[in-house]
């Protein structure tokens, strides 16, 4: 008697799940890949867009720089006024609110252009870069600059109609530092009274000591103008603005007594207590209207005035 055939199976679901896990990987590896060459590839394309911008706003500052220096130099001087060229930079720097200054004024580009391409040499644009607006304001009612410790700025007063005041702010919070590495609040300190510490002792968050001195003079002066006068007109005097937590903001060059021996020198002026890296409405801390008085022998809006700043 013959025995009936067997039939022998194997069972395949093992290999089958390894299969489709490293497919699963595989691919999910492979996802990843792509997509973090894609980010890479967008980063670096945004990169190169910012640098571009960044690169074309600072060759129109430059071509401003190129007019204003032009303008200067032919164009103030006895009879240059007249010159096409002066005509044409005198009306565009002088109008200050169009964004083809610099094509009104001949110095970059052509009349009418909407903007102006940047190139190494003529004819070359193939850096693709542009900058399309640039207004230049020759009056500007601020004066800002950097004054550390132990120098001067001599800053010229000129105004287009007559004044009699100035005002001086410093400390930003950019002069702010940590009082310790836990704490990440800086806050400014103030002292309450005008004596002053040491120099080592000068407290590190507390705004500096100003020492504002006024030069001024008329259409015609002598050496002895720069004396101390007694009639409520001087062609020097000098302040020394000391931050506090009390004080005034308001202040005048009449209030230089050195001379007196029996009188402080000092001048408290009042700043923001509060003021701290959060600060997000002030721009400085410390604030001070200056009144200057009238030059020695000064008629209307005759005067030529300096103020020379210490820190």
């Amino acid at each position: 008697m013959t025995k009936p055939a067997t039939k022998n199976s194997q069972s395949g679901a093992v290999s089958i799940f390894v299969v489709i896990f490293t497919a699963l990987l595989v691919t999910t590896i492979v996802v990843g890949f792509i997509r973090l060459m894609i980010q890479e590839q967008q980063q670096a394309t945004t990169s190169d867009l910012s640098r571009s911008a960044l690169d074309s706003a600072n060759a129109g500052v430059e071509d401003a720089k190129r007019a204003l220096v032009i303008y200067r130099d032919r164009c103030l001087g006895a009879g240059a006024a007249s010159t096409p060229e002066c005509v044409s930079l005198d009306r565009a720097l002088k109008d200050g609110t169009k964004c083809d200054t610099l094509q009104t004024a001949g110095i970059a580009g052509a009349p009418g252009d909407r903007e102006v391409v940047v190139k190494q040499t003529e004819g070359d644009a193939v850096l693709q870069q542009a900058y399309t607006c640039v207004k230049v304001q020759l009056n500007t009612n601020d004066y800002i600059g950097a004054l550390p410790s132990g120098t001067s700025r001599l800053i010229p007063l000129k105004g287009t109609t007559g004044f009699n005041q100035v005002v001086v702010e410093w400390y930003s919070q950019s002069n702010l530092e940590n009082s310790s590495e836990e704490e990440g609040l800086k806050a400014i300190d103030l002292g309450t009274d005008a004596s002053l510490p040491k120099l080592a002792d000068w407290p590190k968050n507390r705004p500096a000591l100003l020492r504002a001195q006024l030069i001024q003079f008329s259409s015609s002066f002598q050496l002895s103008d720069f004396d101390k006068a007694d009639d409520g007109k001087s062609n020097a005097r000098t302040l020394f603005l000391v931050p506090s937590q009390v004080g005034r903001s308001e202040v005048s060059f009449g209030d230089d007594v050195r001379q007196s021996a029996s009188s402080g020198t000092l001048q408290q002026i009042v700043c923001d207590r509060n003021f701290s890296s959060t600060t997000a409405d002030k721009q400085y801390a410390c604030k001070a209207t200056i009144t200057l008085p009238d030059a020695i022998d000064q008629s209307g809006t005759d005067r030529t005035a300096y103020l020379r700043l210490n820190a």
